[in-house]
């Protein structure tokens, strides 16, 4: 039981850790857009995960496993960044939070952000391939943004950040070994 505890001590710290680092921003975006593969999750859906997945659940544990029992997981600290930027940051700047991958297995990405429960913390789900330029402009004119610089977005490909910069997004890159983390936040 100490070791459940210390996992809500540790994420009640991370949730304050990124509510003190949203306060703090002089300018808030109006929308955060985030990458799949490598940002939110360690692998390639495309090449790394065997379907049909399926999900297990071990009292308050839920594990996600793939067609040959190899578990699933995204980044460490994913599941309470989007749940702190969509119940206590973003919706005070009446903001959205997206999604724009270029994977091209979208039916896969659509069925483990549902099986990661996170399907509720997006406003916009771009998942298609082509440049990431096709992604933020669909979601501006979806969401009615009035210009590219009101998002702010995090991938681990410096590509993809070049591309949509050329537009006036402003991007965030997130490391490719640890993916998005309370730490590089911000």
């Amino acid at each position: 039981m100490a070791f459940s505890s210390d996992i809500l001590s540790s994420n009640k710290h991370k949730k304050e850790l990124i509510i003190d680092k949203w306060n703090g921003l002089v300018y808030k975006p109006k929308c955060i857009v985030f990458d799949l593969d490598m940002t939110l999750w360690p692998f390639l859906i495309d090449h790394k995960i065997l379907f049909p997945l399926h999900k297990t659940n071990l009292g308050n544990k839920r594990q996600i496993f793939d067609y040959n029992n190899t578990e699933v997981k995204c980044y460490e600290d994913v599941a309470v960044i989007l749940d702190t930027l969509r119940n206590n940051c973003i919706q005070s700047n009446n903001g959205f939070i997206g999604i724009a991958s270029r994977a091209t297995f979208r039916s896969g990405a659509i069925q483990l952000i549902d099986l990661f429960e996170w399907t509720n913390y997006f406003d916009s789900i771009q998942i298609y391939s082509g440049n990431k330029q096709k992604h933020m402009r669909q979601i501006c004119q979806e969401l009615k943004l009035k210009s590219f610089d009101e998002i702010l977005f995090f991938d681990d490909s410096k590509l993809n950040l070049d591309s949509t910069k050329n537009l006036g997004v402003i991007g965030h890159k997130v490391s490719r070994h640890y993916g998005l983390n309370v730490e590089e936040f911000f």
